[in-house]
């Protein structure tokens, strides 16, 4: 994965003008924007959104699911400052990242903490497959000098692998301290998210199978592996929530939340009451809301193509 430079963060990075919200931080001016070939559109609505707008609609959601493009030189600080701007007036917010997994949170707190620096951080964070800290770096740093918590919100590989040959049954025999690891989906994600998952990884994993068998069983066990991702992920926006933090950014891949995703899924079974407001980036220039994107998520926010 390719990571922008400090430069390329600072040359492309989005400013936002805050709008007063009732009972929610002060009204303060922030500079023009900087980067107006980033356009952004309602979702639903097919109109275009003003930075100001947006905002405004972050500011007033318990959560904000941001569905990013992996490495994007662009979606990532697209991403970053508007958290950035966000956590300026919302104290109470937290970070949850899809790239840190649950057993190097101790090393987050640490670094939140200046018991260790970065580097002892990422190092720590050297044996688990599931964490990437680097992209996100400018989120981490934006969390901690505002002194917002920032979660590690997804399972650790062995249990995502352990869920996928093995089935949520053995993973419920743990200790509890094993438990505490991961959570398995109180209502497993279907629909077009479990469908469209089939038909992406069943050329890589032997097929369906025969029409009236539905999906092969290592299939089946590979989705189980991603409902795993959804659960813990949600379960971990959840439990923040519930400590009294919002607006609660959850980082994700795109595929978890966009058309309804099975994190966007699971996480509305948990907090039906939740203002739930999702944000995706699209690889794409448009000046008008593209067809495909129409209904994908709450906001769209073109940030144009890449090379991963």
């Amino acid at each position: 994965m390719s990571i922008p430079s400090p430069a390329v963060f600072a040359c492309l990075s989005l400013s936002l003008v805050a709008c007063a919200s009732p009972g929610r931080g002060p009204d303060l001016v922030e500079p023009e924007a900087r980067t107006p070939e980033v356009l952004v559109f309602d979702g639903r609505e097919v109109t275009r959104l003003e930075r100001a707008a947006l905002l405004e609609r972050v500011r007033d959601a318990d959560v904000v699911l941001i569905g990013e493009l992996h490495g994007h030189p662009v979606g990532l600080p697209f991403a970053a400052e508007l958290f950035e701007r966000a956590i300026r007036h919302e104290p109470s917010s937290a970070l949850a990242l899809e790239f840190l997994a649950r057993d190097t949170q101790h090393l987050v707190d640490a670094y939140l903490a200046d018991l260790i620096d970065w580097d002892s951080m990422v190092a720590g964070m050297a044996g688990s497959a599931a964490s990437s800290p680097e992209p996100h770096r400018p989120m981490i740093e934006s969390a901690k000098a505002a002194g917002v918590p920032v979660l590690a919100a997804n399972s650790p590989r062995i249990y995502t692998r352990a869920a996928s040959k093995l089935g949520y049954g053995t993973l419920s025999a743990l200790s509890s301290s094993q438990r505490r690891l991961f959570d398995v989906p109180p209502v497993m994600p279907g629909g077009a998210y479990e469908q469209g998952f089939y038909d992406l990884m069943g050329g890589h994993m032997g097929g369906h199978g025969a029409p009236e068998d539905g999906p092969s069983d290592a299939l089946r066990g590979s989705f189980r592996a991603q409902a795993l991702w959804d659960g813990t992920m949600a379960a971990t926006v959840s439990r923040v929530l519930g400590q009294g933090h919002a607006p609660v950014f959850l980082v994700v891949g795109q595929y978890h939340c966009d058309h309804d995703g099975g994190t966007l899924q699971v996480l509305r079974n948990l907090n039906p009451e939740a203002k739930i407001l999702v944000v995706s980036v699209s690889a794409s220039w448009s000046d008008v809301l593209l067809e495909e994107d129409r209904g994908r998520a709450d906001c769209i926010a073109y940030v144009g193509p890449f090379e991963p």
